[in-house]
């Protein structure tokens, strides 16, 4: 049966070496290379990477290929978050304004 690695994940490969800290920064850029992203040609969720600074749709339907970014998919944009913060303001405006 294969090991298995509760904590370190994907970093398992590298064993005791380069030290925990460096082993979890290299964790959480090698799970954003190897993760999917969505395709902003098709709009699915299938595009990987395929080499450094190369990203390709998965999909039977789009094939694209895009180029840029080494460690992260330059397709993937995400909304400005709506925190807390954003509310409050929001909330403050509208209350003034029925006042």
């Amino acid at each position: 049966m294969a090991k298995h690695t509760k904590k370190v994940g994907i970093t398992g490969k590298y064993g005791t070496r380069y030290g925990a800290s460096l082993r979890k920064i290299i964790k959480r850029y090698e799970i954003q290379q190897r993760s999917r992203y969505m395709c902003s040609f098709c709009g699915k969720e299938n595009v990987k990477r395929v080499a450094g600074g190369i990203w390709k749709c998965q999909a039977k339907t789009c094939k694209k290929t895009i180029a840029g970014g080494c460690g992260h998919c330059p397709c993937h944009h995400q909304p400005p978050e709506e925190g807390p913060g954003r509310r409050r303001c929001v909330n403050a405006r509208s209350n003034t304004e029925h006042l």
